[in-house]
């Protein structure tokens, strides 16, 4: 067990306010902070959080607690995971001998997939960067009509052209295979290890931290087609791990926290490219799943952050499917839904053609979904 008094000191050190900002819109009201609550439904904000005292409390539900009740009770995860990654946050040394072993065995295993995935960001950057990232670059330039500047702020990268790049660039950095594939980046076949996201333009997707869990690939190119003239899957996405569950990530909340905390709506989108068109366009709050759809967890982790989300799917049968489900979920949780007709295919190909600008009047004036 951890002693009592590293956990007060845990707790004391943690800042509150900015840990519960990261799940919920707050505003300042005296010295306290108040929002909506996370724990039921409600129009209007009852939910307060109190800095000065370490705790929050909702004065509709009762809810009730400090820091690490509110991260158990939002997150699902357990008190050992919680207050040990709050240790590591706030400078506090919890003694040796004192962490549960299963735990901290998970935290290893944690900080090593984070470290494979932050190694293999580089490596995506690198490759972008260098002679042989030409044709991405030209692909990013001419056909997505993507800046640098937009390439620089989102982290796009490139998987290289080498089925091993990646495998010998993590072996030289001291990384495992077995890390590599744990952490979504390699894979494995009979004739070994290989770069899961080869030939293909790269997304990093992060955690509500910034933190890289996990990536998206779109392929392009000649390779777009196999040797038999087959078409190879538009997009990959990385697998499930031990640092990501794409049911409950978000692409683009990350980015998206400084606008949701200025009261700007949510525009939901069908993927992470669509979503950094509109982050583009000038409405830098857009979000979208990955390889899943919508799920009750993603629209709690937007419900935490806004009281409204514009929905803006593919103008496609499928996108419309897609639409009316998610409406329908966020009806139910509380949120006031727009829905965004788009006269062109998505708002990837709005963006490239030059029209961003429409774009954003179509958001901004979205009419109610029912």
């Amino acid at each position: 067990m951890i002693p009592e008094d590293v956990i007060t000191e845990i707790k004391r050190r943690a800042d509150i306010g900015e840990v519960i900002g990261r799940h919920v819109k707050l505003k300042r009201v005296g010295r306290n902070l108040v929002g909506l609550c996370p724990f039921h439904t409600e129009k209007s904000p009852s939910f307060n959080v109190r800095p000065d005292d370490g705790f929050f409390y909702c004065f509709g539900c009762k809810a009730t607690g400090d820091v690490v009740e509110f991260l158990v009770r939002t997150t699902g995860r357990g008190f050992l995971d919680i207050i040990t990654e709050l240790a590591g946050q706030t400078g506090v040394e919890i003694p040796k001998g004192q962490v549960d072993p299963e735990e901290e065995a998970r935290q290893k295993e944690k900080k090593r997939l984070l470290r494979a995935l932050e190694l293999a960001q580089v490596f995506f950057k690198t490759r972008l960067s260098s002679e042989a990232g030409q044709g991405a670059r030209a692909y990013l330039a001419d056909v997505r009509k993507i800046d640098d500047d937009t390439i620089d702020r989102f982290g796009i990268g490139w998987g290289g052209a080498a089925d091993d790049g990646l495998v010998t660039f993590l072996k030289e950095q001291g990384i495992p295979v077995d890390d590599g594939v744990a952490a979504g980046v390699l894979g494995r076949s009979e004739r070994g290890p290989y770069d899961f996201f080869r030939h293909r333009v790269t997304v990093p997707i992060r955690g509500t931290r910034g933190e890289i869990v996990s990536f998206q690939g779109r392929i392009f190119g000649e390779r777009a087609t196999d040797a038999q003239g087959k078409k190879r899957p538009k997009y990959v996405n990385g697998p499930q791990t031990g640092v990501y569950d794409k049911s409950g990530v978000l692409f683009g909340l990350f980015e998206a926290q400084p606008a949701l905390k200025q009261g700007k709506p949510a525009v939901l989108g069908e993927g992470p490219l669509d979503a950094i068109a509109v982050h583009r366009a000038g409405l830098p709050s857009s979000v979208a799943p990955c390889g899943t759809g919508l799920t009750m967890r993603h629209v709690e982790e937007l419900r935490r952050r806004t009281e409204r989300v514009v929905v803006c799917m593919d103008a496609d049968a499928a996108g419309k499917d897609a639409a009316a489900r998610a409406i329908l979920m966020m009806l139910s949780a509380g949120l006031d839904v727009g829905l965004a007709a788009l006269p062109d295919k998505d708002p990837d190909a709005m963006v490239a053609a030059g029209r961003a600008d429409e774009l954003r009047g179509i958001l901004l004036g979205a009419p109610a979904a029912l």
